[in-house]
Formats: structure tokens, sequence, C-alpha cells
């Protein structure tokens, strides 16, 4: 199966940039594939950077699927019509994090990056 990655993020570009450079994962992104709160007005909960995003990727919001770490983000992808799946990997309290995931609208919720392809069904 083939698939689009990018970075949606409600942080500056240069520190979201620097972010995936430390964790060691930069290289999975393209520079055009790495979006921030400085492309769009409104930046998470409100929809517009997921949908610039997906507009840019050339793919349809209902064919999207968001990632997300807050409750903030959840929202933001819920509002743009796609689907969201919460990632708890990096809360201090995994519990309450999930439920919190949840009740902003999150249809399932992992805590390590090793079970996406679970949840994605492969």
């Amino acid at each position: 199966n083939y698939f689009k990655i990018a970075v949606a993020s409600n942080g500056m570009r240069i520190n979201v940039v620097k972010s995936l450079e430390v964790i060691g994962v930069k290289n999975y992104f393209t520079d055009k594939y790495i979006f921030t709160r400085q492309d769009v007005e409104n930046p998470k909960p409100a929809p517009d950077l997921f949908l610039f995003a997906a507009e840019k990727m050339g793919v349809s919001p209902e064919k999207c699927l968001v990632i997300e770490d807050s409750p903030t983000g959840v929202k933001g992808g819920v509002a743009a019509g796609m689907d969201v799946y919460g990632f708890t990997g990096v809360a201090h309290d995994k519990e309450k994090q999930e439920k919190a995931l949840k009740e902003a609208g999150a249809m399932t919720v992992f805590d390590d990056f090793i079970h996406i392809s679970k949840a994605l069904g492969y």
C-alpha cells in the first residue's frame, strides 16, 4: 500500500524541523510536507492546518488519518472530517491523556508507534 506522510504542527516551523532532527525522524518527511501554524490563519483546534496539508498533498480529507497527541489536535482533525487516532507515547499520565484524547474525538488510542500497523489493520 502507498501512503503519504506529513507533519502538521501548531509549533513554529524552525522548532518543528529541529525537533524532527533531534528525534531522528526528519528523513521521513520532505520539507514540502512539513506544515505549521505559520501556514494558516487559524491554528488547531481549527481544521485549517489539516485541510491545508491535505490540499497541498493532493489528498481529500476523508482519506486522511491524523495521529495526534493532544486534545486540541484531535479536535482539529475531527473538525477537518478526518479519521483521528490518539497517541499517548509521550504523555506523563497515559490513562488521563487517553481519556482526554477519546473525549476530544479520537477513534482509537495507542501508546507506542510499533502498534500503528495493528491499528491500521496491517
